[in-house]
C-alpha cells in the first residue's frame, strides 16, 4: 500500500504531527506539497512568466472553474506518477482542493483536521 500525503502549502516546522504521519505510517508515504503542488522529493516546476500572468489574467475575467480544473488535473497527475492507493489530505482546506483528483482517479481520500480546522464553522463548507 502506499499513501499520498497531501498538503497545499509547504511542510512547516511546527507541523511535527505530519512529518510523523510520513515517517512513521505502516505504509509507504509520499509527500505531495507545496504550489505548485510537487513530490517532495522532486523540485517543483516552475511556470513561465507570461504563463502565470495569462492564468492571473483567465481567473480574474472568468470563473474559477479553470483554476479548479487545472488544481485537479496537477493533483491527478501527481497522484498517479506516485502510484498512490490512498490519499490521506492534512487540513480541510486541503482536503477541498484534492477531492476533484480524487474523484477522478478513484482512491479513497482521508481527511485529517483538528484543531482551528476541525472548530471553524466558515471555512469552504
Amino acid at each position: 500500500m502506499k499513501i499520498c500525503i497531501v498538503k497545499n502549502w509547504e511542510l512547516g516546522v511546527t507541523e511535527t504531527f505530519i512529518r510523523a504521519h510520513v515517517e512513521r505510517l505502516p505504509a509507504q508515504t509520499v509527500l505531495i506539497s507545496g504550489s505548485p503542488p510537487h513530490i517532495a522529493d522532486a523540485p517543483p516546476l516552475h511556470h513561465s512568466l507570461a504563463r502565470r500572468a495569462f492564468r492571473k489574467i483567465r481567473r480574474t475575467i472568468s470563473n474559477v472553474s479553470y483554476e479548479q480544473d487545472h488544481q485537479t488535473s496537477t493533483y491527478a497527475r501527481l497522484f498517479s506518477q506516485a502510484q498512490g492507493n490512498i490519499v490521506l489530505a492534512e487540513y480541510r482546506t486541503t482536503g477541498i482542493v484534492v477531492q476533484g483528483a480524487c474523484r477522478k482517479l478513484g482512491p479513497p481520500m482521508i481527511v485529517y483536521f483538528y484543531g482551528y480546522d476541525a472548530s471553524a464553522n466558515h471555512i469552504n463548507k
